[in-house]
């Protein structure tokens, strides 16, 4: 997409499928994939990569975007799978609610062998006192300087994800770590296993 974001805007019911990991490639050299409202959809089987670190995050998932000059519904029950996600040194592999708080709702979604790598924040980032009974099931976050998973409100179930920061001790300087998890939200458990 050279410089260009592919932006999607209050959909549901869709899905985007590549061919394989390394196979389907897009590519930008900011954020790659956006979407502003997203219901009941797959993104599954492509590679999403940022190629410098002008791009917020290589995919962003938001809802309900207050000041937005367009309508647009939150995000659930969305299925992203078989995905290799490169930050290229952007803020985060994937956010999901990065904007909308919990008017963006992102609940129910589920996350099946996810491949991130080279964030300079976090690899996957949440935010949204709605996001909800989430689940990651598979896959790893590598090369990254400080958290491989930032919730700032919501939950998440993580089962049998590697975390290598792969950057020495840089976490340690950096006051992070492979997992931090805020209170804010309804009070859903956060499970971590494997």
């Amino acid at each position: 997409f050279g410089s260009d974001t592919w932006t999607i805007r209050n959909d549901s019911g869709i899905e985007i499928r590549g061919s394989g990991q390394t196979c389907t490639i897009l590519k930008s050299s900011k954020t790659v994939l956006q979407f502003d409202g997203l219901w009941y959809s797959s993104i599954h089987d492509l590679q999403i990569q940022t190629t410098s670190s002008t791009g917020t995050a290589a995919l962003d998932i938001v809802g309900n975007v207050p000041g937005d000059p367009y309508p647009t519904r939150g995000v659930q029950s969305v299925e992203l799978r078989n995905l290799l996600v490169t930050a290229g040194g952007s803020e985060y592999g994937i956010a999901v609610c990065r904007k909308g708080g919990s008017g963006g709702q992102c609940s129910g979604m589920v996350y099946t062998n996810l491949a991130i790598s080279n964030a300079s924040f976090a690899g996957y980032y949440q935010n949204g006192y709605n996001a909800l009974l989430n689940t990651w099931i598979g896959g790893d976050v590598q090369d990254y300087p400080r958290f491989a998973v930032y919730l700032v409100a919501g939950s998440i179930h993580i089962f049998n994800v590697s975390f290598e920061s792969t950057k020495g001790y840089t976490q340690v300087t950096n006051k992070a770590y492979d997992l931090s998890f805020n209170s804010g939200g309804v009070g859903d458990g956060i499970l971590v296993y494997g």
